[in-house]
Order: structure tokens, then sequence, then C-alpha cells
């Protein structure tokens, strides 16, 4: 028998919803269909003013991901993963873009032997095509992260990588003792990339979230040097990030004329658990 079940609820009424053909359904006859690329939106008319990523980030920010340039992060958060997930982990990845992340996380449980079920949610349908299309077993759905389509206690393990922390909501979706695994950049991420564009520069604030319903387990710092040796790659580690949409074309021309770099990549891999 053919289970056609998503993990997805509507995000009308809360009902389960099935795959029927090229829509998703719930019982009370709400429908969504399908995009070509194999996302679902269920994001709501009154939940749409927040800003996705565009398409020249997403493309930025493919090339860049999929060269490898934040490997040591991605290895540090399936080592953290690993600690805490059952043998078959639900798992939802809440801002998960491009999907990079969600898939090297999915395929290195994979490869170890686990069984994990895992969906992707963004605000920005952009990004999910390209999420979509990545070849893993995965669902993807346009949705606020204020109001995620997933049931009460779905998720053992929330990803959410330079994404915003919506803690009531994750602790609703996550089950009891499961786990937000949460990437946030340290006070010096990309400080020498910065200095390179920009006459004044600051260090990144770094408050981790606080909530009575998590306890913080761990706060692992990543920190490395990316030496970078042309200037596509330099633009699209710039383009990935909010830098890109409030710089002057007085400094997008410095930025255009680096040819090298040597930049900070710090990152802190908190790990909290629901109470």
């Amino acid at each position: 028998m053919i289970d056609n079940k998503s993990a997805f609820c509507c995000p009308v009424c809360g009902g389960q919803l099935q795959k029927d053909g090229k829509s998703l359904r719930c019982e009370n006859k709400h429908c969504y269909d399908y995009a070509k690329s194999g996302y679902v939106n269920l994001l709501m008319s009154q939940q749409g003013r927040l800003h996705g990523d565009d398409r020249p980030m997403v493309r930025a920010r493919t090339a860049f991901l999929s060269a490898g340039h934040y490997r040591p992060l991605l290895d540090q958060i399936v080592e953290t993963a690993l600690t805490c997930v059952s043998d078959a982990p639900k798992i939802a990845d809440t801002g998960c873009g491009e999907g990079w992340y969600t898939q090297e996380l999915h395929n290195a449980l994979v490869s170890k032997g686990f069984s994990p079920e895992t969906v992707g949610v963004d605000i920005s349908r952009d990004a999910l095509t390209a999420a979509a299309k990545r070849p893993f077993p995965a669902e993807f759905a346009v949705a606020s992260l204020y109001h995620i389509p997933l049931p009460d206690e779905w998720a053992e393990l929330i990803l959410n990588v330079f994404a915003p922390d919506c803690m009531d909501e994750f602790a609703r979706i996550l089950a009891p003792k499961g786990y937000l695994l949460k990437i946030v950049p340290r006070e010096d991420h990309l400080l020498e990339l910065k200095s390179a564009v920009y006459e004044s520069v600051y260090e990144n604030e770094v408050t981790p979230p606080q909530s009575d319903a998590f306890e913080l387990i761990s706060d692992t710092v990543v920190r490395y040097t990316l030496h970078l040796t042309d200037n596509e790659t330099i633009c699209n580690l710039f383009s990935m990030t909010p830098y890109a949409r409030k710089t002057s074309p007085s400094d997008m021309a410095k930025l255009n004329a680096l040819n090298e770099l040597d930049t900070t990549a710090a990152f802190s891999v908190l790990l909290y658990r629901k109470r």
C-alpha cells in the first residue's frame, strides 16, 4: 500500500495533508498544487510580507556552498546532530534556503545507517525552486517560520542555519526533549571582507536566543580562514549576506576590484534541548 500522507498539515484548518497527484489536499478539501520544481506553497497571503532570497542570491549561495567553502561548518553540524538523533529522526530545516545543508545533513545521516524523514521550509520561492530539485527524498514548502505547517511535536530535530529564531513555534513543532540546532555568525565572521568594502566596520552582535521552553546544551565555535582567489567567489560570498542589499555603488566598486581575499569564517553551532 502506498503511503500518500505528507508531513505537512493544512495551513488553513490544520488538517493532515495527503498527496493527490500534483496537489496536496486535506479532508476539508483545501488544495495546494505543487510547483513544477516540486515544492508546495503553504504560505497564507497575510503571512507573505517577509522578504526571502531572490534569484541572484540563490545562485550565489548555491555556487559558493557547492564549492565546499563552508564544509567545516557542515561537518560540525553533522557531528552535533549525530549526538542527539534516533535511528529514524524527523528533521525540519527551518529557513532551508536552496537546500544545501538540508541535503548534506540528510545524506550524511543515511550514510551512517540512519533513516531520516526530512522537510524544509523557507519564505523564498526562488530558494525552494532550487531546493526541491536536489536529488534526495525530502518535502519542501514555502511557509513563514512563524507559522510552520507541521503538526504539534512532529520533529525530533530542527535545523536553523542563519535564519530567524522563532522559539515559540520551534517549541510547538518539536517533540518532547527534541533538539534545536541553530547556527549563527560569530562577532568576527567575514570581518576582513567587510573591511575591504566599507570605510566603517563593526563586529557582528552575537546574542544566542533564549527561551523558557529550551535549555542550551552546547555552543561549539567553528573558526577558520577562507582563502578566496577569484572575484567571482568573493562576490558570491558577499551576495549571500544581507550587506548585498544595502551597499552603495562606490562600495560595490571596491568589491568588484577584489581578486584575492583572506577572511575569517566564524560560527556558533548552538544545540538546544526542549524542556
